[in-house]
């Protein structure tokens, strides 16, 4: 398969080959440690050490689920056009208003302050999954009986407070380690949807080849539902295990949320393998091609991690806030990788790629 065929737009073709990859990860790289470094340090000593904590974390959070909205709900032309950029505004004022509303709601809701931040945190998770869940497993028929995408995005944003209110019943607020537990497992469902959506997503025309029931929309979105809760209970399993080898002393609790930014490993190889280079294209079988693209993603991943805690945690402008649930690496990956994905929502990846006359 050439680099032409293999690209989301047909006529459109990675402007320096194999090579757009990591010439694109080294944007992300630089540009989003800069980010984060200015937040972890100059505006935190600025507002006397709470912007970082109190306001970066969670808006961030809500920044990328902001830009997920976009991409599926308000979709810019699929040309490569600077000028969509705008949308980042768009997204950091939607991180501001949802951070600002969700906040009253809380107060509302009588949550008790010192849980607002797991709060976030909650609606943060389920935001990432469920704004992507109809179109990346469903092909959008969920949602088809509505004509116009902004009650598609108002449907997807009450289901997510209804599973908010579901998932506060159940104590996920109030008891920190049952909330630890089910992050620590959902943010590895949020890595395999994506991995569906962009390392596999050449494999779905194929699975009715396994079973003619998967040609239905539903059925086919049921499994690959229950696919994405299963593979991710499993790695959270594997992370959890492999931590309590190599970490004895710790607590379940603190496991669990190691295992949460661990989760967080595999953003940026999934982006960058899937959008920004043809690499292993060459491989026949889809089916081989993409659980190669898979494997590559957990080595990166692997190597990403060896990368910060030996070099950028090493570093006293990234020093480790002395409570184990504020390692700084998790948001370090969100900051990197939300870059090439997002400029690939919003740009349709300007200046990566060359054609289009």
């Amino acid at each position: 398969m050439s680099e032409r065929e293999h690209t989301a737009q047909p006529a459109y073709w990675l402007k320096w080959g194999n090579w757009t990859g990591p010439i694109a990860l080294t944007i992300s790289l630089v540009v989003g440690t800069f980010i984060l470094y200015l937040a972890y340090t100059t505006a935190d000593e600025v507002t006397n050490h709470g912007f970082f904590w109190q306001f970066y974390s969670p808006l961030l959070g809500y920044f990328v689920v902001a830009a997920i909205c976009q991409s599926h709900f308000f979709r810019t032309s699929p040309q490569p056009d600077i000028s969509n950029s705008i949308r980042y505004f768009v997204s950091i004022g939607g991180a501001v208003t949802l951070f600002a509303t969700n906040e009253l709601i809380f107060y509302l809701a009588g949550i008790p302050r010192n849980e607002w931040m797991r709060s976030h945190f909650l609606w943060i998770l389920l935001g990432f999954y469920m704004f992507g869940f109809d179109d990346f497993l469903f092909a959008g028929h969920l949602s088809r009986p509505l004509k116009h995408n902004p009650l598609k995005a108002a449907l997807w944003y009450g289901v997510i407070w209804m599973l908010f209110a579901i998932f506060g019943v159940m104590g996920l607020l109030s008891d920190g380690e049952k909330f630890d537990y089910f992050a620590g497992h959902y943010q590895w469902m949020v890595i395999i949807l994506l991995m569906i959506a962009v390392q596999f997503r050449e494999v779905i025309p194929e699975l009715p080849k396994l079973w003619k029931g998967f040609e239905n929309p539903y059925i086919r979105g049921t499994a690959l539902t229950l696919g994405t809760i299963v593979f991710g209970f499993i790695l959270g399993e594997i992370a959890f295990q492999l931590n309590a080898w190599r970490f004895p002393e710790i607590s379940d609790s603190v496991n669990w949320h190691h295992c949460l930014y661990e989760g967080t490993y595999p953003l940026t190889p999934i982006v960058i393998l899937g959008l920004y280079t043809t690499w292993l294209s060459g491989i026949k079988n889809v089916w081989m091609r993409a659980f190669s693209r898979a494997g590559v993603v957990f080595v990166l991943a692997f190597v990403f991690y060896l990368f910060f805690h030996l070099t950028l945690m090493q570093w006293s402008g990234f020093d480790v806030h002395e409570e184990w649930y504020h390692q700084i690496d998790l948001y370090w990956n969100f900051t990197v990788s939300i870059i090439p994905l997002s400029w690939s929502w919003f740009c349709a990846r300007y200046g990566f790629v060359s054609g289009g006359d």
